[in-house]
């Protein structure tokens, strides 16, 4: 477990947590321990394989985070309203449970690879049994007229405001440039960030130059891509209007290439092995041969 501050130098000593493990087939194991310093080891034991752990999960305001946990049974939107989070879903084929927490603590990596910048301040993490081939929309707001606001300082020039994403910790930072952006009021530091496939991991807010990105030339509707996150590989779809053939390259968070091929288009989808890749956000470019036209999607490898 690692601690984080936020108004202070110093971290808690003796802090009481409650911890819950949480099953497959939703068996739940809690214990409360005592915790110290930056970083603090728990060892416990259950009788389940357990798919995600919990601290405080049951506090709606702790240790410098809101966090909400919301049942997923039918279509709409579903509110975190703790954490600004929202979902539209179009449809639920089974219940599932999704929890959102907003952390008011600096993501680790404040200046990342490529010129961009992140929020030092604050950031969200999604998680739960969010089924992997999901339409689900994901919107998480920006707010920085302020100077008391987390995201001032990042959103004076509103065009350059950017949702960031890594599946973990461990994982780099990559700018997600698919997300859609909607300014309440132009040019006012706020507004809201709208991704339309959700994906488990952690989200902030940052800014940045994407103009070496194209994601709005060539429809993203004619290339689907699944399942992502995957840990073995992607398979890409061609909608059968896109004629010619498709140059793809697979690019690393910094751009580098690291996958070239072609998509020739005697079928409808080709397949990209990713399983000797290290788990993280990459990009695939495809381009159009006929047109030169581009689009580009994130993926993320998981292990």
């Amino acid at each position: 477990m690692q601690q984080k501050l936020r108004g202070t130098d110093f971290y808690h000593k003796n802090v009481p947590i409650q911890l819950q493990a949480i099953g497959f087939g939703g068996e739940i194991f809690e214990q409360d321990v005592i915790v110290s310093d930056q970083y603090s080891t728990v060892d416990f034991v259950t009788d389940f394989e357990v798919k995600r752990i919990v601290f405080n999960g049951s506090n709606k305001l702790n240790q410098a985070r809101m966090a909400e946990d919301v049942f997923i049974e039918d279509s709409g939107n579903a509110v975190f309203a703790r954490t600004g989070a929202r979902f539209s879903v179009d449809e639920v084929e089974e219940p599932f449970l999704a929890r959102v927490e907003h952390i008011w603590a600096s993501p680790d990596q404040a200046i990342i690879a490529g010129g961009f910048e992140i929020s030092d301040q604050h950031y969200w993490r999604v998680a739960g049994e969010i089924p992997s081939d999901n339409t689900i929309e994901l919107r998480l707001p920006y707010k920085g007229g302020s100077i008391y606001d987390l995201d001032n300082g990042l959103t004076e020039d509103e065009d350059s405001v950017l949702l960031f994403y890594r599946p973990d910790a461990s994982a780099l930072w990559a700018p997600l440039p698919e997300a859609k952006k909607t300014k309440i009021i132009p040019n006012d530091g706020n507004g809201l960030l709208t991704l339309d496939f959700l994906m488990p991991g952690e989200y902030t807010i940052g800014k940045g130059d994407v103009s070496t990105v194209d994601v709005d030339v060539w429809s993203n509707n004619d290339v689907q891509i699944y399942p992502n996150p995957s840990s073995e590989g992607f398979y890409v779809y061609l909608d059968e209007k896109s004629l010619g053939d498709v140059s793809i390259r697979l690019l690393n968070v910094q751009g580098n290439p690291i996958v070239n091929s072609t998509f020739e288009r005697s079928t409808s989808y080709t397949y990209l092995p990713t399983n000797n890749l290290v788990p993280g956000p990459y990009f695939v470019e495809l381009i159009n041969q006929k047109t030169g036209e581009k689009i580009v999607k994130m993926i993320t490898v998981i292990q």
